[in-house]
């Protein structure tokens, strides 16, 4: 979104242009809000990753159970926190926590990969993003106005319409950049990062392990070690690329011999006898 946005837009001037002529190009607002929470350094990247770490494994888990305490009943009378619903365990940023830094260094890495921020593995050891983090603020909780929907069923509408103030704050970023100068097109490309489970450098598996055990710690399920989860891990891409592959062949299949399915979740497809009025083409 964000590199397809700018080759259409070219720079913060133009796309300024097109919302004061009350047109809002689609992705504006987010590309806007990425454009100006972009991390210049190794320490922002940190600082964003800590941020993260806050809003996902503690302000998320506080607003559940703001909505809905413990105690909340259904309307039959029936607690609303009973099996297979767990309520969740905020969870507090401990900096001696091998995990809790696990996440954000390994989070921080990717933010530098897609930003193309440099740094050095003496950048990623314990001791220096525990010192960094020591000078970092993250914003308090607050109670969130959203509503949170407990009908599975229910759709998210495509379009959610913009507030005045939504628009308002992206078009004073702009202004701000425009008035600061013209933005370097480095500014504006963004580095997609390809999974790759077997480059330890790169820090995908560090933060699947980490991004999953604090969640499983939210809600008190069993932990994995980085090994298991590298396995795991390395079988979910593959099983996609099956599966697309699976659907072609047995389309073909379909067609030749009158008949077939398949099964998402099993890895095997099912070719009855062809009846008699299908003519046979293998």
């Amino acid at each position: 979104m964000f590199n397809k946005f700018w080759s259409i837009h070219s720079n913060p001037r133009k796309a300024l242009l097109h919302l004061t002529e009350k047109f809002i190009p689609d992705g504006m607002v987010k590309v806007t809000k990425m454009l100006d929470r972009r991390p210049p350094d190794w320490a922002s990247c940190m600082a964003l990753a800590r941020v993260k770490f806050e809003k996902y494994f503690n302000h998320k888990a506080r607003n559940l159970l703001h909505a809905f305490p413990l105690n909340t009943k259904m309307k039959d009378g029936s607690l609303f926190w009973q099996s297979p619903k767990r309520p969740p365990t905020p969870l507090d940023f401990d900096p001696t926590n091998q995990l809790h830094l696990m996440f954000v260094a390994s989070m921080a890495r990717l933010y530098a990969g897609v930003c193309g921020v440099a740094y050095t593995e003496q950048d990623c050891s314990p001791a220096f993003v525990t010192s960094v983090l020591l000078s970092i603020s993250v914003p308090q909780w607050r109670p969130s106005s959203k509503r949170i929907e407990t009908d599975v069923s229910a759709k998210k509408p495509e379009n959610e319409d913009l507030s005045t103030d939504v628009l308002t704050l992206c078009q004073r970023q702009l202004e701000k950049r425009v008035a600061s100068g013209d933005t370097p097109p480095e500014l504006l490309t963004m580095a997609p990062q390809h999974f790759e489970k077997d480059d330890d450098s790169n820090g995908h598996i560090d933060f699947i392990t980490a991004a999953s055990n604090l969640r499983a710690s939210m809600y008190s399920i069993e932990a994995v070690d980085r090994y298991r989860t590298k396995l795991l891990a390395g079988r979910i891409v593959p099983s996609h690329c099956y599966y697309h592959s699976h659907c072609r062949w047995t389309g073909k299949y379909r067609t030749a011999e009158g008949g077939g399915w398949a099964s998402i979740g099993e890895p095997q497809e099912c070719l009855p006898q062809p009846r008699s009025s299908y003519p046979r083409l293998l």
